[in-house]
């Protein structure tokens, strides 16, 4: 989803904010109450949701995209 350029939203978990930054490449919700609140305002705001979409996908394609990891794989075996 990210890697596509959408704005995810995910319940709240401590490995998965060790990855992402809330607000800005993710957004993380706590319970149903919080969910509803951020899914209206990026509702509300189109400009946002774009923008952590950009940035989840420029992310995802940096660290996380076929090139990169054949690379690591490479690196990898290089090592063995």
């Amino acid at each position: 989803i990210m890697g596509a350029g959408a704005c995810y939203l995910v319940e709240r978990h401590p490995e998965i904010e060790k990855r992402f930054k809330d607000g800005e490449e993710i957004i993380f919700w706590d319970d149903y109450n919080d969910l509803a609140v951020k899914v209206k305002f990026l509702l509300q705001d189109a400009n946002e949701y774009k923008r952590i979409g950009a940035n989840a996908y420029t992310r995802c394609f940096l660290e996380h995209s076929v090139g990169v990891r054949t690379g690591q794989f490479i690196e990898l075996m290089e090592n063995l």
